[in-house]
């Protein structure tokens, strides 16, 4: 992947952020008092952004400076920061629901893999 690309890829991730925070481009350019063809640009990729561009989109978007270079990652340690960002916005009745449901998820899960193994 060219520089070309990987600010095209990065543009796109920006631009997914920002609709999952629900904002405009104007908003956007608005919080960071730059134009709206400058938020335009970032999102093409057609200008690179700068890593405390992307610090000040990731606190405005409520993600992380990661989320602009992968789209999931493999590591557990961000799959679980991202299970808590999750699990933080809702009730803690809620979450009980959902910690249910995975261990269901996960011992099913699990007897499938232990079904399909390689003898």
């Amino acid at each position: 992947m060219d520089n070309k690309e990987l600010n095209q890829e990065i543009g796109r991730r920006i631009a997914t952020q920002r609709q999952k925070a629900g904002m405009t481009q104007e908003a956007v350019a608005e919080a960071l008092g730059i134009g709206n063809e400058a938020v335009s640009r970032l999102e093409r990729g057609t200008v690179a952004a700068s890593v405390p561009r992307l610090m000040e989109l990731a606190a405005l978007f409520g993600c992380r400076t990661g989320d602009f270079f992968m789209e999931q990652s493999v590591l557990l340690s961000d799959q679980s920061s991202e299970i808590t960002e999750l699990l933080s916005r809702i009730s803690p009745e809620a979450r009980r629901f959902v910690l249910e449901q995975l261990r269901h998820s996960i011992q099913w899960l699990e007897t499938q893999e232990k079904r399909y193994e390689i003898q």
